[in-house]
């Protein structure tokens, strides 16, 4: 457990913490940044857990959201901000749970990049489910599409807040649901 304390990568390809191959992490009451491209804030990879409480996650770098999850994140009473990249991003066989949380992500300062890649919120896109659920949870400042639904994924929202300044709130693809 990480209470209280202050973690930062400041690398690309890093990130901020990790957890992986059954293992479990635990952060609470702490701030968390990255700064380099390619490294999210928090992450749990295949076969990790990480549960997040009470903290703020902040990432700077390019293409680095704020939670990456392969695994299992659970997270409450959190502030997550990605400057220049997707504020979440759930992979085939990642599930995520968020509750009472505020974020935001914006793609800010891009050149080049393609309309269809500007999203806050990128759920699936493979063959295992991915899922993601927000409870209470608060988007601001979205200026992109909110939710992109891949293939085989499931989202499920409750009590959610959005500050919208343009975009379309979903795009699903295949098999996707909304709950």
């Amino acid at each position: 457990l990480c209470d209280s304390d202050m973690i930062s990568a400041a690398g690309d390809n890093s990130a901020a913490v990790v957890s992986a191959g059954g293992a479990v992490v635990e952060i609470a009451n702490s701030s968390v940044v990255s700064s380099g491209e390619n490294s999210p804030g928090v992450m749990a990879g295949d076969g990790g857990k990480l549960i997040v409480k009470s903290s703020s996650v902040l990432t700077g770098g390019v293409e680095s959201p704020v939670i990456s999850v392969k695994g299992e994140l659970l997270a409450e009473k959190c502030s997550f901000s990605a400057e220049r990249s997707n504020a979440i991003t759930v992979k085939s066989g990642g599930k995520a749970i968020l509750r009472d949380c505020d974020l935001s992500g914006t793609r800010k300062n891009f050149q080049d990049v393609n309309d269809t890649d500007l999203y806050t919120v990128s759920v699936g896109g493979g063959d295992e489910e991915a899922s993601l659920s927000l409870y209470d949870c608060r988007f601001e400042n979205v200026k992109n599409d909110l939710f992109k639904m891949g293939n085989n994924s499931v989202l499920t929202l409750s009590n959610i807040e959005v500050g919208f300044a343009g975009g379309k709130v979903f795009r699903f693809e295949q098999n996707a649901k909304a709950v």
